[in-house]
């Protein structure tokens, strides 16, 4: 290789390590930048729930509630014979 070739060479490669550290600092922030975020949400059993919270403090961020345990059974609705005809079988 050509001296000149390789100065160049040397050249780009420090440029583009310049320009990663630069794009990349080393000292990342380890601290959380509170931010409120507000959550509306339905559960599985059809339950609303939410809440705001601070995205910092994941404690704090709103939980579906359990469904209930128990369920009531639908009561059958009792079938009344309201036909007023003369002629029961049409009923």
């Amino acid at each position: 290789m050509y001296p000149s070739t390789i100065t160049s060479l040397l050249l780009s490669s420090g440029v583009l390590f310049l320009g990663l550290t630069t794009a990349f600092p080393v000292a990342m922030e380890k601290e959380c930048q509170p931010r409120i975020i507000c959550v509306d949400s339905i559960n599985a059993c059809g339950i609303r729930y939410g809440g705001c919270y601070d995205v910092c403090d994941r404690a704090a961020k709103p939980v579906a509630p359990a469904c209930p345990s128990t369920t009531k059974p639908a009561r059958p609705t009792p079938s009344v014979n309201t036909c007023n005809h003369t002629n029961p079988s049409i009923c």
